[in-house]
This record gives C-alpha cells, sequence and structure tokens, in this order.
C-alpha cells in the first residue's frame, strides 16, 4: 500500500470514529447534519454535500454549502413522499433525478463507466452529454444534460436501516474532482454514516418514549390527588405536556372543557397545532391541543410526530377518566348527602308521630273540658272570655298535631281521581283577596284538559296553600306570584313560581327538615314545607326548588300520571 494510500485510509478510520462519536452524543439532527458536513468538508474538500433520506420514518432533505453558515433543511412526513420518483424530483430536482431513482433502487447498468462496481455514480465534467444507455443497446444512446454550477457530481447509496435508504450527493466546482479510489473510499465512510443515523435514531426515539411515558405517568398522580379540585388537576396537566414533545422549548399546550380555559404560562395559538377531544358518554365536551411556534429556524420544517398524536388522544382520555371520576365521587357525595336527609326525616317522622300520640289525649281533654266550662250560664264574662282563649289555644295545637300526623304519614290519603286545575281555582278564592291588599299580582297559567291524578283534595289543598303563602311572605309589594300547570307523557306539572327575596343554598337545604323556620318567633312552626313534602311522597309525586337570592323561588311540584297498580286511560 502506498503512503498516500495508507494517509488516506487513517483518515478515513478518523472520520468514521468521528462520525461516531457524533451520533453517542445525541444532538437533534440539523446540529447532527452540520457537524457532519464540517467533518467531510474537512476531509474531501468539496464545495456542496446533499443528503436525502427516504423510508417509513422521517424523510428529510439537506444542503450545505462549504464556508457558509447557512444550509437547507427540509423534514417531510413519511405519508407525504411514499413514491420515491416524486420525492427525488422534488428534492435533488428533475436533472439528476433520474440518476439518482437508479442509485436508489440499485438498477444500474454496470457497463457504463460512470457507476462504480457497489453501484455509486460519479462525474467528471457535467458539462458534457451523459450517456446511460450502453453503446451495445439497440436503441440510439440519448445524451442527458446535468450541466450546472458544479462540475463533478457524486451519488453514493447508503443503507441506514431495513425501513430507510440514504443518498449522499457531493459535488465541486473542479472538474474530474474525485477518483475511483476516492469514490470507494466515501463509500465505506458513507456506511458508516448509516450506522450512526441509525443509531441517532435509535437514541432519540428512546429519549421521546421516555418523556411521554414521564408525561403519562405525571398525569396518572394527579388522576389518584382525589382532594385536588379540577382546576389545579387541568393546570398541572396542562403544564406536563410541553416537556413530553420534540420542541419543548417552541411547544405550548391549552385544555379547552367548557366555558374554561387552562394553559401553559408562555402560550402562542399558531397554525402548526394538533388536538384531541375530550369525551363524555359520546359528546365532545372539550379538547386538548398542542401548538409549536412558527419559524423555528430558518429553513428547517417541523410537524407532530404520530407518536405525539397518540399521545395527545391518550391524554384527552385521561382527561376523560379524571372528569368521570370527579362527577362520580360528586353523585356518590350527594347520594349520602339524599340518604342521610332522609333517614333523619324518617327518625323526626317517627318523633313526630309518638309525640302526636301522647299529645292528643290530653289536648282532647283540655278542650272538651274547657267546652263544658264555657256553657255554664253561672260564670261571668271575663271568664267565659278566658276560657274561650283556652279553646282557641288547644285548637290550634291540634292543628300543629295534625301536620305533624301528615308530615310523619300516618293519615293516610283518600285519594280519587281529581282535576288539579279545578283544586287551584278553589284554593286560591280565600288567597287572592289577601294578594289583592299586599299589592301582589297572581297570575294562573293553567293547561286546558289537564290529565287528571289520583290524589287526596284536601291534602293537595294544603300543599297549594303552604306553597303559596311561602311565596307571598317572601314577596314585597307588587311582587308576581305565577301558578301553572301543564303534563307531559308521565306526569303532571304544578309549578309556582315568585320573584321574592329568594334563598342561599344553606336555607335550600334545609327548608323540608322540620321546625326549621327564617321567620320569627311566632310567626312560623317550621311545619309547612315538610308537610308539603311529606304529602307529595305519600302521592309517589317529587317536588323541586330552584331559588337564587333577591331573584326569587320556583316550586316545581311533580304527580305521576299513573300511579302504581292503576290501569291506563
Amino acid at each position: 500500500m502506498k503512503n498516500t494510500d495508507k494517509k488516506f485510509y487513517k483518515d478515513f478510520c478518523a472520520l468514521s470514529k468521528n462520525i461516531l462519536r457524533l451520533a453517542n452524543k445525541g444532538v437533534p439532527i440539523v446540529e447532527f447534519l452540520i457537524e457532519f458536513s464540517e467533518m467531510l468538508f474537512g476531509f474531501s474538500n468539496c464545495d456542496e454535500i446533499e443528503i436525502i433520506m427516504h423510508g417509513n420514518e422521517q424523510n428529510y432533505h439537506w444542503i450545505k454549502e462549504k464556508k457558509k453558515q447557512t444550509y437547507h433543511f427540509k423534514l417531510i412526513p413519511f405519508e407525504k413522499s411514499k413514491n420515491i420518483k416524486p420525492f427525488l424530483n422534488r428534492t435533488v430536482g428533475p436533472k439528476i433525478s433520474r440518476i439518482a431513482l437508479m442509485v436508489f433502487q440499485e438498477k444500474i447498468d454496470p457497463s457504463l463507466s460512470c457507476f462504480s462496481k457497489n453501484g455509486s455514480f460519479w462525474i467528471g465534467d457535467t458539462s458534457k452529454p451523459l450517456f446511460l444507455n450502453s453503446t451495445t443497446s439497440k436503441k440510439q444512446p440519448k445524451g442527458l444534460n446535468i450541466q450546472g454550477k458544479y462540475k463533478t457530481i457524486s451519488i453514493i447509496r447508503f443503507l441506514i436501516n431495513d425501513n430507510n435508504v440514504g443518498l449522499l450527493i457531493m459535488k465541486s466546482k473542479t472538474p474530474y474532482f474525485f477518483t475511483a479510489r476516492d469514490i470507494e473510499f466515501y463509500e465505506g465512510v458513507i456506511q458508516t454514516l448509516g450506522v450512526a443515523i441509525d443509531d441517532r435514531q435509535a437514541q432519540s426515539a428512546l429519549c421521546e418514549r421516555i418523556k411521554e411515558l414521564t408525561c403519562l405517568y405525571g398525569i396518572a398522580k394527579i388522576l389518584e390527588e382525589s382532594e385536588m379540585s379540577l382546576d389545579i388537576a387541568f393546570n398541572k396537566i396542562v403544564n406536563i405536556i410541553p416537556p413530553s414533545f420534540q420542541y419543548p422549548e417552541i411547544t405550548s399546550a391549552r385544555i379547552i372543557l367548557e366555558n374554561k380555559s387552562f394553559q401553559t404560562q408562555v402560550f402562542k395559538e399558531t397554525s402548526i397545532s394538533i388536538r384531541s377531544y375530550i369525551v363524555e358518554k359520546n359528546i365532545n365536551i372539550g379538547r386538548v391541543e398542542v401548538f409549536y411556534k412558527e419559524n423555528k429556524k430558518s429553513d428547517e420544517d417541523i410537524f407532530f410526530l404520530q407518536e405525539e398524536k397518540d399521545l395527545i388522544e391518550t391524554i384527552a382520555k385521561q382527561v376523560s377518566v379524571l372528569i368521570e371520576r370527579r362527577k362520580r365521587a360528586e353523585e356518590k357525595a350527594k347520594l349520602q348527602d339524599q340518604l342521610r336527609h332522609a333517614d333523619r326525616l324518617a327518625t323526626i317522622g317517627q318523633l313526630a308521630a309518638g309525640v302526636a300520640h301522647e299529645l292528643n289525649e290530653p289536648l282532647g281533654n283540655i278542650l272538651g273540658y274547657a267546652q263544658l266550662v264555657k256553657k255554664d250560664s253561672d260564670i261571668n264574662t271575663q271568664v267565659k272570655d278566658d276560657i274561650e282563649v283556652i279553646i282557641k289555644a288547644s285548637l290550634h295545637s291540634r292543628e300543629v298535631i295534625k301536620k305533624l300526623m301528615y308530615f310523619a304519614k300516618q293519615l293516610p290519603p283518600k285519594n280519587s281521581k281529581v282535576d288539579l286545575n279545578n283544586i287551584i281555582k278553589d284554593g286560591i278564592y280565600f288567597l287572592e283577596s289577601r294578594c289583592d291588599r299586599a299589592g301582589i299580582n297572581l297570575k294562573k297559567e293553567l293547561k286546558p284538559r289537564l290529565p287528571k291524578i289520583t290524589a287526596d283534595t284536601s291534602q293537595l289543598n294544603q300543599v297549594l296553600v303552604n306553597l303559596i303563602v311561602n311565596s307571598i311572605q317572601a314577596i314585597q309589594a307588587g311582587g308576581e306570584i305565577l301558578i301553572k300547570t301543564y303534563s307531559d307523557m308521565q306526569n303532571v306539572y304544578l309549578i309556582i313560581k315568585d320573584n321574592g327575596i329568594g334563598m342561599d343554598e344553606e336555607t335550600l337545604e334545609k327548608i323540608f327538615i322540620p321546625f326549621f323556620t327564617t321567620k320569627d318567633i311566632n310567626e312560623g312552626t317550621g311545619l309547612g314545607l315538610p308537610v308539603v313534602h311529606g304529602i307529595i311522597k305519600a302521592h309517589r309525586g317529587n317536588i323541586k326548588v330552584e331559588s337564587k337570592l333577591g331573584k326569587g323561588t320556583v316550586f316545581t311540584v311533580t304527580f305521576p300520571r299513573k300511579t302504581t297498580g292503576e290501569n291506563p286511560k
């Protein structure tokens, strides 16, 4: 081996080692290609290096001129470049794309001097026509004109892995810059580049997977924190997202849910984005979005990897799971509150029934003896007046006991088919004059031909009177009470709406608890609404209350059109 060959071989080994060291640094692809180009410029002294990678992973086109800081780099998604021919036309251009295709597909004519035995191409003077047909061919050889800025061009194929193939195109303004021996050495160098790129891609893919798993682990930890509010959870999740993407320094994220938006501290909405929808019961209730800032580098196009698209879909599903878990927890807590409330009502009902039974007998005796004494003609007027007070007090006490009995369901309703509209018309007769005196407008919107319901007339009348009186007491002069009825296929509805002072949430939670009242002492017993509640439940109905302070209150009472065991009409 000549001394020049020994030196060349030694330099080749050194270059190969440096390329592998560069791959092990795990630098971004652009930085890797810049450093590789500078190494090759120093080794070959050519004027321009062009690299093309094509396969089913990341595809790119790279051009770097010697002694120039600028470069061309374009990432090309696989779905846009499945066919190698248009891909080469767009990258190397139509002049040499035919040659590049032959080298890429290893479809060369070994009899042509412009190809090496390993399938590489080189030409020493592009000003001369290039003949790609053998002189032994029956067809007349046709020259290809590839004349341009560079006189010497070489195209060397290299294998990156089973799925990716690349081309190294080296150019010089000097005619016959490369020799056959040079091409042979570069064919060895470029295979080292293929190994280096494959290694770098594997490292990069591993880093991306680690970032994605770190993101998902962080979200899983947030899901475990049941005491954390949803707003805090979403703010934490949105800030976990950017570090899991290729370019975290230019990544911003946002979660939009109903009327709320949660976004990273440095947020910019751009056209380079991906999104996935948050779904609850097959309905889109929000979305997770990720954005890249535009113009990251001078000539570099950026796009989202398929793995990143899969990641954002997983994040959206995790957000959906978080929302569903919290709603279930809230529903469970609400059901527990309702259970405790029902248990409390049942306990108070039992107590009320016992108290009512115990008081009924002595009250009956007091009332009976008072009425007998009053009939005595020997007592004076003052004594008669005092006895009348005793009688009235006894009657009032008996009425309270009767309400307790209603609440405790000790008095079964006397059911019959009744028209709710007629009960309303009869029941408000004496309340209309009271509303007139108080300056309250009492409106009726009664649906004609309302279906009849099975109910106790006197008890429904009590429900109506109690609810209207409750509204009257909450309204200032000039207010309005609306009584409305309507029906659907299952129920008949009674709506009593006022524009009174309304109630806060704390009061709303207690209005059906016996003896709870917001009125002054001697102005209410706190049994009106609990009795209403008991009567409606005894009729297999339901009552719902909506109220806001300063806005008023709406009572919605629901009665079933058909009770259990009743034949449909």
